[in-house]
């Protein structure tokens, strides 16, 4: 069951509950004079927000290493090393360090740049190795960061209810 609507039942059972207990027969309409609830926050109920917000946090992690990337060959452009320049703009090339670094085992000029290390830290992920390798644009790590993401929020809504309504209590 989706998290939000399971939230969304189980917040109205004790208002329902409570109209039962004092619907009298009538012919006119209860007016209910509370307050609208607060809005939900938009990453927990917009899959869309949630991509976009997954895909903003591996770009900016990527940038990192495109940045460095970047300057290390202007360096080398300064010191007329132009052998060692392999891409001419380096964020327009993405993807295509995305599959140097799987390939060279995440080096580039003999610079370490552990991009795996960086996605399972900032989502709090394990990524095996052979799933690592699997990748090939940054699309793909952020549509597998997104089903886990969405995977894990599963599990924690449904822990959560657990402990909400024990299987004892029925």
């Amino acid at each position: 069951m989706n998290p939000v609507l399971r939230q969304n039942i189980f917040s109205s059972i004790p208002r329902i509950i409570q109209q039962m207990a004092t619907r009298t027969i009538s012919s006119q309409p209860r007016v209910d004079r509370r307050p609208p609830p607060p809005p939900m926050d938009p990453i927990q109920t917009d899959s869309n927000s949630t991509d976009k917000y997954i895909e903003d946090r591996v770009n900016n992690l990527f940038n990192i290493i495109l940045a460095d990337i970047s300057s290390w060959q202007q360096y080398n452009q300064m010191q007329n090393k132009p052998n060692a320049i392999l891409y001419q703009d380096p964020y327009d090339s993405k993807d295509q360090i995305l599959q140097d670094l799987v390939r060279n085992n995440q080096q580039i000029n003999y610079r370490n740049y552990n991009i795996q290390d960086l996605i399972e830290d900032e989502f709090q992920l394990e990524i095996s190795d052979k799933e690592f390798e699997q990748f090939k644009t940054l699309k793909d790590i952020t549509q597998y960061v997104s089903r886990r993401w969405e995977i894990r929020q599963q599990l924690l809504a449904a822990h959560s209810a657990d402990y909400a309504y024990p299987s004892y209590w029925y």
